[in-house]
Protein backbone atom coordinates (compact mmCIF):
# COMPACT_ATOMS: atom_id res chain seq x y z
CA UNK A 1 0.00 0.00 0.00
CA UNK A 2 1.22 3.52 -0.79
CA UNK A 3 -0.42 6.79 0.25
CA UNK A 4 0.30 10.45 -0.34
CA UNK A 5 -1.46 13.59 0.95
CA UNK A 6 -0.65 17.17 -0.06
CA UNK A 7 -2.19 20.45 1.04
CA UNK A 8 -1.41 23.91 -0.43
CA UNK A 9 -2.63 27.15 1.16
CA UNK A 10 -2.28 30.51 -0.64
CA UNK A 11 -3.51 33.87 0.64
CA UNK A 12 -3.64 37.47 -0.56
CA UNK A 13 -5.28 40.48 1.04
CA UNK A 14 -5.64 44.24 0.72
CA UNK A 15 -6.57 46.25 3.80
CA UNK A 16 -7.25 49.88 4.66
CA UNK A 17 -5.91 50.77 8.11
CA UNK A 18 -7.05 53.65 10.32
CA UNK A 19 -5.38 54.76 13.55
CA UNK A 20 -7.90 55.27 16.36
CA UNK A 21 -5.32 55.84 19.11
CA UNK A 22 -1.56 55.69 19.60
CA UNK A 23 -1.69 51.91 20.19
CA UNK A 24 -4.79 50.76 18.25
CA UNK A 25 -5.46 50.57 14.52
CA UNK A 26 -8.62 49.23 12.87
CA UNK A 27 -8.57 47.52 9.50
CA UNK A 28 -11.07 46.55 6.83
CA UNK A 29 -10.32 44.90 3.54
CA UNK A 30 -10.65 42.15 0.97
CA UNK A 31 -9.08 38.70 1.21
CA UNK A 32 -8.66 35.89 -1.31
CA UNK A 33 -7.61 32.46 -0.07
CA UNK A 34 -7.05 29.15 -1.91
CA UNK A 35 -6.79 25.72 -0.31
CA UNK A 36 -6.02 22.79 -2.60
CA UNK A 37 -5.62 19.23 -1.32
CA UNK A 38 -4.65 16.03 -3.11
CA UNK A 39 -4.77 12.49 -1.78
CA UNK A 40 -3.65 9.29 -3.47
CA UNK A 41 -4.06 5.77 -2.12
CA UNK A 42 -2.83 2.72 -4.04
CA UNK A 43 -2.76 -1.03 -3.40
CA UNK A 44 0.49 -2.32 -4.80
CA UNK A 45 1.13 -5.98 -5.70
CA UNK A 46 -2.53 -6.81 -5.06
CA UNK A 47 -4.50 -9.35 -7.09
CA UNK A 48 -6.45 -6.44 -8.58
CA UNK A 49 -4.47 -3.19 -8.36
CA UNK A 50 -6.48 -0.27 -7.01
CA UNK A 51 -5.62 3.42 -7.23
CA UNK A 52 -7.82 6.06 -5.56
CA UNK A 53 -7.08 9.75 -6.23
CA UNK A 54 -9.01 12.80 -5.08
CA UNK A 55 -8.49 16.53 -5.44
CA UNK A 56 -10.40 19.03 -3.30
CA UNK A 57 -10.45 22.74 -4.21
CA UNK A 58 -11.51 25.81 -2.22
CA UNK A 59 -11.56 29.38 -3.57
CA UNK A 60 -12.57 31.84 -0.82
CA UNK A 61 -13.17 35.56 -1.47
CA UNK A 62 -14.72 38.12 0.85
CA UNK A 63 -14.50 41.01 3.27
CA UNK A 64 -12.65 41.08 6.57
CA UNK A 65 -12.33 43.41 9.55
CA UNK A 66 -9.80 43.47 12.33
CA UNK A 67 -7.47 45.37 14.58
CA UNK A 68 -3.77 45.85 15.20
CA UNK A 69 -2.85 46.52 18.84
CA UNK A 70 0.58 47.54 20.04
CA UNK A 71 0.94 45.48 23.24
CA UNK A 72 4.42 46.49 24.39
CA UNK A 73 7.16 48.86 23.25
CA UNK A 74 10.19 48.88 25.57
CA UNK A 75 12.24 51.01 23.16
CA UNK A 76 11.74 52.97 19.94
CA UNK A 77 13.01 50.11 17.71
CA UNK A 78 11.18 47.08 19.15
CA UNK A 79 7.48 46.44 19.67
CA UNK A 80 5.17 43.52 20.40
CA UNK A 81 2.00 43.65 18.28
CA UNK A 82 -1.24 41.64 18.34
CA UNK A 83 -3.29 41.34 15.15
CA UNK A 84 -6.80 39.90 14.87
CA UNK A 85 -8.85 39.51 11.68
CA UNK A 86 -12.18 37.87 10.89
CA UNK A 87 -14.34 37.64 7.80
CA UNK A 88 -17.15 35.88 5.97
CA UNK A 89 -16.26 34.47 2.56
CA UNK A 90 -17.95 32.93 -0.43
CA UNK A 91 -16.27 29.57 -1.08
CA UNK A 92 -16.36 27.92 -4.50
CA UNK A 93 -15.59 24.37 -3.28
CA UNK A 94 -15.34 21.17 -5.26
CA UNK A 95 -13.83 17.74 -5.60
CA UNK A 96 -12.68 15.34 -8.32
CA UNK A 97 -12.39 11.68 -7.37
CA UNK A 98 -11.05 8.79 -9.42
CA UNK A 99 -10.90 5.03 -8.77
CA UNK A 100 -8.74 3.12 -11.23
CA UNK A 101 -8.48 -0.67 -11.44
CA UNK A 102 -7.54 -3.03 -14.22
CA UNK A 103 -11.27 -3.58 -14.75
CA UNK A 104 -12.59 0.03 -14.71
CA UNK A 105 -11.74 3.69 -14.30
CA UNK A 106 -14.56 5.60 -12.56
CA UNK A 107 -14.61 9.36 -11.96
CA UNK A 108 -16.84 11.54 -9.78
CA UNK A 109 -16.97 15.32 -9.73
CA UNK A 110 -18.88 17.83 -7.65
CA UNK A 111 -18.82 21.58 -7.16
CA UNK A 112 -20.70 23.58 -4.54
CA UNK A 113 -20.86 27.11 -3.16
CA UNK A 114 -20.35 27.43 0.59
CA UNK A 115 -20.22 30.30 3.07
CA UNK A 116 -16.99 30.08 5.05
CA UNK A 117 -15.51 31.92 8.02
CA UNK A 118 -11.81 32.79 8.40
CA UNK A 119 -10.41 33.98 11.72
CA UNK A 120 -6.77 34.86 12.30
CA UNK A 121 -4.73 35.84 15.38
CA UNK A 122 -1.06 36.83 15.29
CA UNK A 123 1.43 37.79 17.98
CA UNK A 124 4.40 39.55 16.36
CA UNK A 125 7.65 41.04 17.51
CA UNK A 126 8.81 43.86 15.23
CA UNK A 127 12.32 45.32 15.03
CA UNK A 128 12.33 48.59 13.05
CA UNK A 129 15.42 49.00 10.90
CA UNK A 130 14.27 52.45 9.68
CA UNK A 131 11.01 54.37 9.13
CA UNK A 132 9.86 51.99 6.38
CA UNK A 133 11.48 48.56 6.92
CA UNK A 134 10.99 46.17 9.85
CA UNK A 135 11.99 42.60 10.63
CA UNK A 136 9.17 40.61 12.19
CA UNK A 137 8.69 37.22 13.75
CA UNK A 138 5.89 35.65 15.72
CA UNK A 139 3.24 33.00 16.11
CA UNK A 140 0.08 32.70 13.97
CA UNK A 141 -3.29 31.00 14.40
CA UNK A 142 -5.64 30.54 11.42
CA UNK A 143 -9.14 29.00 11.61
CA UNK A 144 -11.10 28.19 8.43
CA UNK A 145 -14.62 26.70 8.31
CA UNK A 146 -16.73 24.83 5.75
CA UNK A 147 -13.93 23.67 3.45
CA UNK A 148 -13.76 20.73 1.07
CA UNK A 149 -10.94 18.48 2.31
CA UNK A 150 -9.53 15.57 0.31
CA UNK A 151 -9.72 13.21 3.30
CA UNK A 152 -13.51 13.65 3.60
CA UNK A 153 -14.57 13.14 -0.03
CA UNK A 154 -14.57 9.33 -0.19
CA UNK A 155 -17.53 9.20 2.23
CA UNK A 156 -19.73 11.30 -0.11
CA UNK A 157 -18.60 9.71 -3.39
CA UNK A 158 -20.68 6.91 -4.94
CA UNK A 159 -18.37 5.30 -7.48
CA UNK A 160 -20.96 2.63 -8.37
CA UNK A 161 -23.32 5.36 -9.60
CA UNK A 162 -20.45 7.71 -10.63
CA UNK A 163 -21.89 10.55 -8.51
CA UNK A 164 -20.18 12.68 -5.91
CA UNK A 165 -20.88 15.30 -3.29
CA UNK A 166 -18.72 17.82 -1.50
CA UNK A 167 -18.21 17.14 2.21
CA UNK A 168 -17.06 20.12 4.29
CA UNK A 169 -15.03 20.40 7.48
CA UNK A 170 -13.04 22.96 9.49
CA UNK A 171 -9.26 23.46 9.66
CA UNK A 172 -6.99 25.01 12.26
CA UNK A 173 -3.43 26.00 11.35
CA UNK A 174 -0.81 27.37 13.72
CA UNK A 175 2.89 28.00 13.65
CA UNK A 176 5.81 30.39 13.76
CA UNK A 177 6.55 32.98 11.10
CA UNK A 178 9.34 35.36 10.13
CA UNK A 179 9.37 38.11 7.57
CA UNK A 180 10.29 41.52 6.30
CA UNK A 181 7.73 44.34 6.43
CA UNK A 182 7.89 47.33 4.08
CA UNK A 183 5.47 50.19 4.81
CA UNK A 184 5.08 53.55 3.15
Amino acid sequence: MAADYRSDLHNGEINLIRCVSENIQLLAGFRYLELDERMNFALINAGIPLDYRVTARNRLAGAQVGSIVQLWQPCCHFSLVGIGKAGIYGNDAGQNGNVDTVVANIQVTDRDSQTSFVGELNLLGKWCLNDHISLRGGYNLLWLTDLALASDQLAVSDFAAATGGTATADLFYHGASAGLEIAW
